[in-house]
């Protein structure tokens, strides 16, 4: 019996979209298994937060549902609580590389929403 495709596989040869099988949880969970093997201590540190707040703006949403438009309106949000435009770049930085992630070594997205949004300066 021939051993089906794996998933990658499958989504390219034949459409399916990986961003409308995971959630923004899973990608969450697995890119913070990968910091802490790849990323330094000191970076790991805010994570927690980091994930904390991301969780309670795209929690429970398929990754196909999230959009250039629901980062922007995060990113200004967060700006209009009084949080220091630094602190919500380094959100954003931390959403766009587990984006990166996903899309480049995972395949479970083709494309990256973060980069359409203006990132702080």
């Amino acid at each position: 019996m021939p051993r089906p495709l794996p998933l990658s596989w499958r989504a390219k040869f034949f459409d399916i979209d990986e961003a409308s099988r995971h959630t923004f949880d899973e990608l969450l969970e697995r890119y913070m298994e990968y910091c802490y093997i790849h990323k330094s201590k000191g970076t790991c540190k805010n994570i927690p937060a980091y994930r904390r707040r991301l969780l309670k703006a795209f929690g429970g949403k398929l990754l196909s549902q999230i959009t250039p438009e629901l980062i922007a309106a995060y990113r200004d949000r967060r700006l209009k609580e009084g949080a220091a435009p630094q602190t919500v770049k380094h959100e954003l930085n931390f959403l766009s590389h587990a984006f990166k992630i996903a899309e480049n070594e995972w395949d479970w997205m083709r494309h990256n929403p973060c980069s359409k949004v203006k990132n702080l300066k």
